[in-house]
């Protein structure tokens, strides 16, 4: 009986191992189940297709090449979906919703070009070139023209947010120093445009507040000129350069901002005479002062400039010492009094 027991248990547990699969899908059932899959495919596809056909007729409204009417009527006959407004109406009303963004944000588009490039193999996926010419300032700075090349991977099915692959910048109408393409470069590594766009119209306003300090400082003196775009010198009257004096327009990639800052160079003569006239020893230490901005920098070396032309000193002849001398003002009431000896009896 105990045998027999065993048995049945170990049969009852191979058939819970094993179980008969279900009964295979009849034709009909089979039928209905790839048309569904392939209508699906068409639907997606044709979807993709409407919106190629759509970011095709964009590209060619705003690529730089002249577009015929045949063309347009022809990528829209392609796209079921795409209709073009021709209203006035509407026309003038995105004139100035585009007016009021402008004046708002001070920057103008001069010119939006778009193209596609390539389809991506394997996914819905297209490669889209743009190319926007902007003036950061057009109130203060029109001359000045930022370009911006943008390549991005765009989902015309989806309607997401084009991601940006490659940033190439040109700037015109303003002079690129070393900070000014440290900022270009951040911005191009780290596919930034709106960011570069900000900065450029911080910097602007910097740069023309540099150029108004070079040019006031060497129209008010003889003994400074402006050896180069970012660059003064100053010498005294027998000819002796002194300093060399750079305004600094950093960029902080902390804050992503600018700050104001100053370089000097002084030659020997030039730290000769600013140790004569007392000044901090941080200047020729370092080659600036944390306290002075650009006026102050340039007004201080100025007079030193024309303080150390006006009394040379020649091999140290003649030259008076006046380390040992108090220049300390005595109080009222406490005058130095020439002591009189007393008078023996």
């Amino acid at each position: 009986m105990l045998d027999l027991f065993l048995q049945e248990k170990k049969i009852i547990k191979m058939s819970k191992r094993f179980k008969l699969k279900s009964d295979p899908l009849t034709a009909e059932e089979k039928f209905t189940k790839m048309k569904t899959k392939l209508e699906s495919y068409i639907e997606t596809h044709e979807g993709n297709a409407s919106s190629f056909s759509k970011y095709l007729l964009e590209s060619k409204l705003l690529g730089s090449e002249s577009l015929d009417s045949s063309e347009v009527k022809e990528l829209m006959e392609i796209s079921k979906n795409v209709n073009l407004d021709w209203e006035e109406n509407s026309e003038k009303s995105a004139a100035k919703n585009l007016r009021e963004i402008e004046s708002l944000t001070e920057i103008h588009v001069n010119s939006c070009q778009a193209q596609i490039v390539k389809v991506l193999d394997g996914s819905n996926k297209c490669v889209k070139k743009q190319k926007v010419e902007i003036l950061p300032d057009k109130n203060d700075f029109p001359g000045v023209v930022l370009t911006q090349e943008l390549e991005t991977n765009e989902n015309p099915a989806t309607g997401e947010m084009p991601e940006i692959t490659k940033l190439t910048v040109d700037i015109e109408g303003v002079e690129v120093d070393t900070d000014l393409e440290e900022a270009i470069k951040h911005c191009e590594d780290n596919l930034e445009p709106q960011l570069l766009t900000r900065l450029i119209q911080e910097y602007l306003p910097l740069n023309q507040d540099r150029q108004d300090v070079y040019t006031k400082t060497t129209s008010n003196t003889k003994h400074c000129i402006l050896r180069s775009s970012n660059m003064i010198e100053f010498t005294n009257s027998t000819g002796s350069v002194l300093a060399n004096v750079s305004l600094l327009i950093e960029f902080n990639k902390r804050s992503l901002s600018w700050t104001r800052s100053w370089m000097c160079k002084l030659t020997d003569n030039g730290s000769t005479a600013c140790t004569s006239l007392h000044l901090p020893s941080e200047l020729t230490r370092t080659g600036t002062v944390a306290g002075w901005d650009w006026v102050k920098a340039v007004e201080t070396l100025g007079k030193v400039a024309r303080l150390d032309a006006e009394t040379p000193v020649k091999d140290g002849a003649g030259a008076w010492d006046a380390s040992n001398v108090d220049t300390e003002t005595p109080l009222h009431g406490q005058e130095l009094k020439k002591r009189v000896p007393k008078r023996k009896l």
